[in-house]
C-alpha cells in the first residue's frame, strides 16, 4: 500500500496526466473483449481490490469500476490512488465510470473530505482535495458499451436517455454533476413493481429539479430491445450478497465493498469471459 508522502506526490506530479487522459474518454466508454472484470462499489475497501488485481490484472484481463472508489471505508483515498495508478499504466484496459460518490455533495457528508483532513493534514487536504475533484472526478465518463451487449453504468437507465449513445452528450466538468440527465445516471434504482420512472423520495428530489427515480422493468425492457442490448450492469445499492437482480434478470447490481459499514457484505465481482457473463467471488 502506498504511504501518505507517495500519494501525495502522485497528485502534485500526475495531476495533469490524470486529467488529460480523462478529459480526452468520451462519456460512454466503448469496451470490447473477451476477457473483462466488472467491479462495483469498493467505498475504500483496499483489501478486496487488492484480491481483486492479484486474480484480474491488465493487460490480461480489461477492467471496468462503475464508481464510488471513496466515502465510509478504511482506506479510501489509498483506494482511488490505486486506480488511478492502474488507469495511468493502461489506459486501454482500466476504465473508470463515476459513481454517486464522486462528488462535493457527498464527499463533505460520507467521510472522505475528512479522511484527507486526517491522513494529509491540514493545508494538503485541500490541494490534493482540489486535485481529486477538478482533475479527476468530473472528468470520469458516466457508463460503458460491453461488447455492444451491455450498459454498465453506476445507477441506472435515466428519463431523458433513448440510446446509449445519448450519454455521449453529457457534460465534463460538472461537479455536481447537476445535469438532471447525469445525476440520475449515478443515482437511480431499479423496482419490480412500478411502470415507467417514479420518484424516489428516500434518496432525494430538491426544488431546483434535481430527482432521484426508480425505474420500472417496461423502461428496461423497452430500452434494451431498441437498442439491441441484453443487459444493464450497475452498482451503487448495498446488497448482503453483492449482487442482486431485477426486472427478470435483465438488471444486474454488483456490490464489490466489505469496508466500514459493509463489513457483513460478501463482496462480488462479474466477470465476462469467452461470451459467458459468471458472479464471482474476489
Amino acid at each position: 500500500m502506498l504511504n501518505i508522502e507517495e500519494i501525495v506526490n502522485f497528485y502534485v506530479e500526475k495531476a495533469n496526466d490524470i486529467a488529460k487522459l480523462l478529459e480526452s474518454e468520451p462519456q460512454l466508454v466503448e469496451v470490447h473483449g473477451d476477457k473483462i472484470v466488472i467491479i462495483g462499489d469498493l467505498h475504500g475497501d483496499y483489501v478486496t481490490l487488492e484480491k481483486i488485481l492479484q486474480k484480474y490484472s491488465p493487460p490480461e484481463w480489461k477492467l471496468v469500476f462503475l464508481g464510488d472508489y471513496v466515502d465510509r471505508g478504511e482506506y479510501q483515498i489509498e483506494t482511488l490512488t490505486r486506480v488511478l495508478k492502474l488507469k495511468l499504466d493502461h489506459p486501454e484496459h482500466v476504465v473508470l465510470l463515476r459513481g454517486n460518490h464522486e462528488s462535493p455533495l457527498m464527499n463533505f457528508e460520507y467521510g472522505f473530505v475528512f479522511e484527507l483532513q486526517e491522513k494529509l493534514g491540514q493545508g494538503r487536504d485541500y490541494l490534493i482535495y482540489n486535485v481529486i475533484l477538478r482533475n479527476v472526478f468530473v472528468n470520469l465518463p458516466y457508463a460503458a458499451l460491453i461488447n455492444n451487449e451491455i450498459l454498465a453504468l453506476h445507477g441506472g437507465l435515466a428519463k431523458g436517455i433513448d440510446k446509449p449513445e445519448d450519454i455521449k452528450s453529457l457534460p465534463k466538468g460538472d461537479d455536481g454533476p447537476r445535469d438532471k440527465v447525469a445525476f440520475q445516471i449515478v443515482w437511480n434504482d431499479p423496482a419490480d413493481d412500478i411502470y415507467g420512472f417514479v420518484p424516489n423520495y428516500l434518496r432525494g428530489c430538491d426544488e431546483g429539479g434535481l430527482c432521484v427515480y426508480f425505474w420500472g422493468p417496461d423502461v428496461t425492457e423497452s430500452f434494451l430491445t431498441r437498442n439491441g442490448l441484453k443487459l444493464i450492469l450497475r452498482a451503487h445499492e448495498y446488497t448482503e450478497q453483492g449482487y442482486k437482480w431485477n426486472h427478470r434478470e435483465k438488471v444486474l447490481t454488483i456490490f464489490s465493498s466489505r469496508a466500514g459499514p459493509y463489513r457483513f457484505v460478501k463482496p462480488k465481482i462479474a466477470k465476462i469471459e469467452k461470451g459467458e457473463l459468471k458472479i464471482e467471488e474476489p
